[in-house]
């Protein structure tokens, strides 16, 4: 569905993510290995990604390269 996302790295957590893409904010949740191999903040960045739809939530998924995805 989603196959990857780019834009500006805002924020950076060891769980998650705040990617700015044309004015719109991404949380994306993403593993300590993608995190430790993420670019500084305010860089660009492009994630693989993973779209988990549930019965009572929806989360995406952001991955460094196609392995850890």
């Amino acid at each position: 569905m989603i196959e990857f996302i780019s834009g500006i790295l805002i924020d950076k957590q060891p769980s998650f993510f705040i990617i700015n893409v044309n004015g719109l904010g991404y949380r994306i949740n993403t593993s300590i290995n993608s995190f430790n191999n993420s670019p500084d903040k305010n860089k660009a960045i492009t994630l693989l990604t993973y779209f988990s739809v549930s019965e009572n939530n929806q989360e995406l998924f952001g991955f460094i390269d196609e392995t850890e995805r």
